[in-house]
């Protein structure tokens, strides 16, 4: 049996992503302000993750709100480039995408500092619950206005399923006086019938 040659330690080089990462803005023509961040993706994958936050955030299933969206929600959106740096680590990388930050702050729709103390962090907070309590989704079944954060819940709530079933097929449905209080009670009334045990 012929033997396994041996590999040199050194013949494999550990690749840090930090090497290549980027300082990227997100762009419409619709804002004159754009979005700064940092990745160390390729750039155009960045772009996808950032599209794929803000529809699940525009469908409901992400309460987490971005200063990015901001220009996402423009059809013409794209990204760009701005510079490759070779960092170390995440640190590093936040430090240089501040520079940026600091130095185009007034041409930015970002809200937060990449290096953030405590009180900014606070703000962040503040800032994303009013865009939590504000943003607001209308259920066509239910009639009513719900929290677009919440609304994945509430699509999986009693009332909405009821509102949805009766909707989509009203013939399995009795109409009792008292809407839906008055089907509860209806459906009270059949769980205290005898029931049938059948043998097969």
């Amino acid at each position: 049996m012929p033997e396994t040659p041996e590999i040199p330690v050194n013949s494999f080089v550990a690749i840090n992503p930090y090497n290549t990462a980027k300082i990227y803005a997100l762009k419409s023509s619709h804002n004159p302000k754009y979005y700064i961040g940092s990745t160390t993706l390729p750039i155009q994958l960045r772009f996808k993750t950032h599209k794929s936050a803000y529809n699940k955030y525009n469908n409901g299933t992400c309460a987490l709100y971005s200063s990015a969206f901001e220009i996402l929600k423009h059809t013409d959106a794209y990204i760009e480039l701005i510079e490759e740096v070779n960092v170390v680590n995440n640190i590093e990388l936040r430090l240089k995408e501040k520079e940026h930050f600091l130095k185009n702050r007034d041409n930015i729709v970002n809200k937060n500092n990449p290096m953030q103390t405590k009180e900014e962090k606070k703000k962040q907070m503040d800032y994303h619950n009013s865009h939590r309590k504000n943003e607001k989704k209308f259920c066509e079944f239910c009639k009513k206005e719900v929290l677009k954060y919440n609304f994945k819940i509430h699509l999986k709530s009693a009332t909405h399923i009821f509102n949805e079933s009766v909707v989509i097929h009203p013939e399995l449905f009795i109409k009792v006086e008292g809407g839906f209080n008055g089907f509860r009670e209806f459906r009270d009334d059949l769980k205290n019938q005898p029931t049938i045990s059948v043998s097969v």
